[in-house]
């Protein structure tokens, strides 16, 4: 009988474990990528739609999902991302025949040995609908991480807004870009 409570404790533990869903941090702007851009002097710039490959897996953490703030969609986290540092360097304008849009191709978190965040983003920038840009960025982040849940999992969902900060620097030291963002 001992062993069969223990079995259905564990059993229990186990689904409620796999119900948790958490969501990753609200973004944050970048002070260096804000700096980056003021010094690029692009015009005022809008933020277009930032979509999602098809078939791209939902993000998780050790079996955890791992939901967006921003419409449970990372391709508008990525949007907001971009919004955010535009608008912190005083670029932002909805109004701007220039538009920043884009695809997220590849967003993954990896939590065990060799911790990471990967996060691959096709980058469009239209002026008056004329494509002036379209590049694909990746950037894989590494960092420490624990055999222990518990630790592992919190710092792979704080890593996250990083890797999307890391991106946008790769974006912003593109030439191609601050040529077409001009």
């Amino acid at each position: 009988m001992h062993r069969f409570s223990y079995t259905i404790a564990s059993v229990m533990l186990a689904t409620l474990n796999v119900a948790c869903t958490y969501s990753t941090p609200n973004y944050v702007a970048a002070e260096k990528n804000v700096a980056r851009l003021k010094e690029l002097s692009p015009s005022q710039t809008k933020v277009g739609t930032f979509s999602v490959r098809d078939g791209l897996p939902e993000l998780s953490v050790r079996g955890h999902a791992l939901t967006s703030p921003y419409a449970n969609s990372y391709g508008a986290y990525l949007a907001e991302a971009l919004r955010q540092e535009l608008a912190a360097a005083g670029l932002l304008s909805d109004k701007s025949g220039l538009e920043v849009s884009g695809h997220l191709l590849k967003n993954d978190i990896t939590s065990f040995t060799d911790a990471s965040v990967t996060v691959e983003a096709r980058f469009v920038v239209r002026r008056d609908e004329t494509v002036k840009y379209d590049s694909v960025k990746l950037v894989k982040r590494p960092f420490p991480t624990a055999l222990e849940g518990g630790t592992a999992i919190p710092r792979a969902i704080y890593e996250y807004q990083f890797a999307i900060q890391d991106l946008l620097t790769e974006l912003y030291a593109d030439p191609d870009f601050a040529a077409a963002v001009k």
